[in-house]
């Protein structure tokens, strides 16, 4: 078999795992990105062999598939779902949660926000910031590296 055959039978036979992986990995409840990753280890140089060594490439496929990934995320994000809160986030030496007022953490939000260069815009994201703030609950949480501490955020926004 010729190797441009080859190469396409492969691509295809990848490309083919590929679509039936991120279709099944939402069923059992794994992210899409990470049965991808395993993907990629299995056809790679420590898997199947495959070498591959253009770098130029490989930062070029690269920066497509950001670009896709992105422009995609974009378009399938559901933003018809309420925004139902905030939590901002502390290193702390315990794991507490605490619900805030908007005065508590406007600077600190208004921190993550994004801010453009124009006063006019600037202004209107500020006071579409002070609109959200004022409609939805703010919690702070202060976390150590923990897992319980992702336990005490859950139980304390659910209630």
């Amino acid at each position: 078999m010729d190797p441009l055959t080859l190469a396409m039978l492969g691509g295809s036979t990848l490309l083919l795992f590929s679509v039936v992986a991120s279709k099944t990995s939402f069923k059992i409840g794994v992210p899409t990105l990470i049965i991808f990753l395993a993907i990629g280890m299995l056809v790679g140089e420590d898997g199947l062999g495959i070498e591959f060594d253009d770098y130029s490439l490989a930062q070029t496929l690269g920066t497509l598939a950001l670009n896709f990934i992105l422009f995609s995320g974009g378009l399938d994000t559901n933003i018809s779902v309420p925004l139902r809160g905030i939590c901002l986030l502390r290193r702390g030496s315990d794991n507490r949660i605490t619900q805030v007022t908007a005065e508590d953490c406007y600077d600190e939000l208004l921190h993550y926000c994004f801010a453009p260069e124009d006063d006019t815009l600037r202004e209107k994201a500020n006071m579409l910031v002070k609109e959200l703030v004022r409609s939805i609950p703010l919690w702070r949480l202060e976390c150590n590296k923990e897992p319980h501490a992702a336990l005490v955020s859950y139980q304390a926004m659910h209630g």
